[in-house]
């Protein structure tokens, strides 16, 4: 997670994102959407089998709902 989070905060252009199988739970969710929060220009992202529970996906809606194209 550290090194995703790492890789958001220097690379500013990406459009397409997938870190599937990453266990990302809540907190990585919390996490991985703060830092997604800074890329309007993404247009895609896989989140698939990341066990982010109820709460993790209530992060992202609030991420889906702020950028349109994603």
């Amino acid at each position: 997670m550290k090194y995703i989070l790492e890789m958001l905060e220097k690379n500013k252009t990406l459009s397409k994102l997938y870190i599937q199988h990453n266990n990302l739970g809540e907190e990585g969710a919390q996490q991985m959407v703060a830092a997604l929060k800074i890329h309007p220009q993404m247009k895609y992202l896989d989140i698939s089998a990341n066990q982010i529970g109820s709460t993790g996906f209530l992060y992202f809606m609030e991420l889906f709902k702020s950028n349109d194209p994603l």
